[in-house]
């Protein structure tokens, strides 16, 4: 997997992990921390949003691709993260649900 630290890359990551075109670029009103601007994105669904790894479904033989969601940044920030350096990826404890898939809280979403 090539490195994803320049913006291209990481745009064109988002986009195969998840099917979508990077949206256009807007300022998170309450701000996103400087380790995680890189992969700031907005979405419809869950507003000013992280793209990160799920930690629960990084598991050993996985495609680190098919971990990929847009998490509300609030969400991200709340529950943790790190950084993980053998998939140079942002990973997530996100709550997961093998059914509902991550369980975002409501009010982390920030229109």
């Amino acid at each position: 997997m090539p490195a994803l630290r320049d913006p291209a890359t990481i745009a064109a990551t988002i986009a195969a992990a998840l099917g979508v075109a990077v949206p256009e670029s807007r300022v998170c009103p309450a701000g996103v921390p400087d380790e995680l601007a890189r992969w700031h994105c907005y979405t419809a669904a869950s507003g000013h949003s992280v793209v990160v790894a799920v930690a629960a479904l990084l598991t050993p033989g996985t495609n680190p691709l098919h971990a990929l969601v847009a998490a509300p940044v609030n969400a991200v920030t709340r529950t943790g993260w790190r950084w993980d350096p053998a998939h140079d990826l942002i990973v997530a404890d996100l709550p997961y649900d093998s059914d509902r898939g991550v369980l975002i809280d409501p009010a982390d979403i920030q229109p």
